[in-house]
């Protein structure tokens, strides 16, 4: 090493004042280089870890405005489930009181027809015939009834009410058609909801058929 250093000042001596200003100069500027790519080196580390630092805190941003979306969208769900509950809640309701006018309504109809078969009956004397025939039974309204079979061939017909809606055997209804009595029968058969009834007398307007309807008959003292 000192032989090295002493060569070196043996060479720094035989240059020129002019070669030696322009080999320091040329040391400066090297350090000058030296100095700013260190510097730049260090700017770009410095960046690369606030880009890192950057990166990091958008993605717990993004993370955050991903748990506020999704906690949203399950309050909206919730709101909406609610909300469809309710509508159906209250749709149910609208259609129980439907339901309940519709009975209403058919109960109404029902005891209007009856009302109206049995005002017919009692004003049209063809509808009593002869008093040994009917005697001295008295029309009463009852719930319409209708008749749901017939068979000519045993002269038989089947209520749809029964022994649920107070039919007994012997019970005689006229059989009304576009408010004519066009028949009487007697209930023979009294089962839960059906009764099967005999055809004994017949009036103008032809055979009972399916659809017909039914006024009651009570007879005197029951």
């Amino acid at each position: 090493m000192p032989r090295i250093l002493a060569e070196a000042r043996r060479q720094w001596a035989r240059l020129g004042p002019h070669a030696r200003r322009w080999i320091l100069v040329g040391l400066a500027l090297f350090a000058a280089v030296f100095w700013g790519v260190w510097r730049l080196k260090s700017s770009l580390n410095r960046m690369e870890t606030g880009s890192a630092e950057e990166n990091a805190l958008t993605q717990q941003v993004e993370v955050r405005k991903a748990g506020e979306r999704s906690a949203i969208e399950a309050r909206e769900a919730r709101i909406a489930s609610v909300e469809l509950a309710r509508q159906t809640l209250a749709l149910r309701r609208d259609l129980a009181e439907a339901r309940q006018q519709v009975r209403t309504l058919s109960e109404a109809l029902a005891e209007a027809r009856a009302e109206a078969d049995l005002l017919k009956l009692r004003q049209s004397k063809a509808a009593l015939g002869d008093e040994g025939s009917w005697g001295h039974a008295e029309a009463v309204a009852r719930e319409s009834m209708e008749l749901v079979d017939v068979n000519e061939a045993l002269g038989l017909v089947v209520i749809d009410a029964g022994r649920a809606d107070g039919l007994r055997p012997g019970m005689l209804f006229s059989v009304m058609r576009e408010q004519k009595a066009i028949a009487r029968v007697r209930v023979a058969d009294v089962r839960d909801t059906l009764s099967g009834a005999v055809i004994e007398d017949m009036r103008s307007g032809g055979y009972p058929k399916k659809g017909d309807r039914l006024v009651f008959w009570k007879q005197p003292g029951r």
